[in-house]
């Protein structure tokens, strides 16, 4: 600090300019703290800082580290502390049509009309990653990847390289896969008529992510997920009858498994579904397997609790051998549940202290709590890893223990505890 006052005394035209990019890139937590840091620099004359960054990342770090959450103001009055002239990039001004038609261009890309940038794909950036560049690009990249891999694939190059629609839908899938990872894994987890159809209107979809079988665990999917799915549908639709043919079916079915060289979920191809489902019986009997009928028994009073409680979050996981049944809470300020513990058919509990400490004081009170039970029953405690690992195998009574401190923790004034305000989350959904 003393350097840079040295370096810039005796004329006022002298600068010091440190430019800071991908500040969002950091976690939240590290980029805030790095914030406060130049807050030591801010009354040092001709010291300038020029910061590029997400403004959403910052108030998500502002949210865990000072518990200042987005229904307050966002983190905004320690961004202002801070910022004195903010800039945002006018993305809204951007040529997006020619820079759309130009990489399209550079791949080749069959098109029926210009018209079709602006109608279609200019609606699928809208409603998937949206606008920014670097994200665009992105996105055609995975697409030029996928072009190589079918120049080496005949049969399938034939089908989709030389026929507007495929491509179109093609185009439709890695938007989805990089923007709606849940839908995509919905879809390609078995892809039929019945799931398509979901997707043909806003009311259907929305009545699809309030059930049980569901991409979204009865959480609300968002505008943009909504207009991406019917814009979807009727892109499958070619002959816009509003209903789904076999042959549109297959159609949609090859590109999904042409595409799936550039996924990162973990969904399988969409002709096999690979995964089976789990619910209370299935899981009680791999319980019974794996662990005994006296460990049963306490697996299943402890879900039987939960499930009992309509106000609980739960779900059933999936796993090609092992299974898991999850408990979500949701705390002050948070908009969405957060997961408080998984118990495993292979024998063990995790506690998602981390999650929770993140989530507010309340959120970091229940995660003590949690945190002094484990202990109590002998868990060791690692503050670098993101929970608490114990297992019940051999001691199948640590259910009834836990299902206790849970009691405590969502009934406080029946059993005395000090925690307030911690609402269960209530879906009645199954987690893929």
């Amino acid at each position: 600090k003393d350097l840079c006052g040295e370096l810039t005394a005796g004329d006022a035209r002298n600068r010091i300019v440190f430019f800071v990019d991908d500040l969002d890139r950091l976690p939240p937590e590290k980029a805030v703290e790095l914030l406060e840091v130049m807050k030591n620099f801010l009354d040092v004359p001709g010291v300038i800082f020029v910061l590029a960054c997400d403004y959403a990342v910052i108030a998500q770090g502002v949210e865990a580290r000072l518990g200042i959450s987005n229904r307050q103001d966002g983190g905004r009055s320690f961004f202002d502390k801070i910022i004195q002239v903010p800039f945002k990039m006018p993305v809204h001004a951007y040529k997006l049509e020619k820079y759309v038609s130009g990489l399209l261009g550079r791949l080749e890309w069959r098109l029926e009309s210009e018209e079709e940038v602006v109608s279609v794909y200019q609606r699928l950036l809208e409603y998937s990653i949206g606008f920014n560049p670097r994200s665009i690009k992105r996105l055609f990249n995975s697409i030029l990847l996928v072009k190589m891999v079918l120049s080496q694939d005949e049969a399938n190059q034939e089908k989709i390289l030389g026929k507007p629609h495929m491509l179109r839908l093609l185009f439709a899938v890695v938007c989805m896969e990089m923007a709606h990872v849940r839908l995509h894994r919905y879809l390609a987890s078995e892809l039929t008529v019945a799931r398509l159809s979901a997707l043909a209107s806003e009311e259907a979809f929305q009545e699809l992510c309030s059930g049980g079988d569901t991409p979204y665990e009865g959480e609300d999917p968002g505008a943009r997920a909504v207009d991406f799915a019917t814009l979807f549908y009727q892109l499958v639709d070619e002959d816009k009858n509003q209903d789904i043919s076999q042959d549109e079916l297959e159609a949609l079915r090859t590109v999904f498994n042409v595409s799936s060289v550039t996924s990162v979920s973990e969904a399988p191809s969409a002709s096999v579904r690979t995964r089976r489902r789990w619910d209370p019986e299935s899981f009680h009997d791999k319980v019974v397997d794996v662990l005994g009928e006296e460990t049963a028994t306490k697996v299943r009073e402890f879900f039987d609790f939960c499930l009992s409680d309509r106000r609980h979050g739960h779900s059933f996981g999936t796993g090609k051998e092992y299974g898991s049944f999850t408990v979500r809470f949701r705390f002050p300020n948070r908009s969405k549940p957060i997961t408080t513990l998984s118990l495993w058919t292979s024998g063990g509990v995790w506690l998602r202290t981390y999650d929770m400490r993140a989530s507010g004081a309340v959120g970091k009170r229940v995660a003590d709590r949690l945190s002094q039970w484990a202990i109590e029953q002998g868990a060791d405690i690692d503050p670098k890893k993101t929970g608490i690992g114990i297992e019940f195998i051999e001691r199948p009574e640590l259910l009834d223990s836990l299902r206790r401190v849970l009691k405590e923790l969502i009934n406080p004034a029946e059993c005395g505890s000090p925690i307030e305000a911690v609402h269960p989350h209530s879906p009645d959904s199954e987690q893929e």
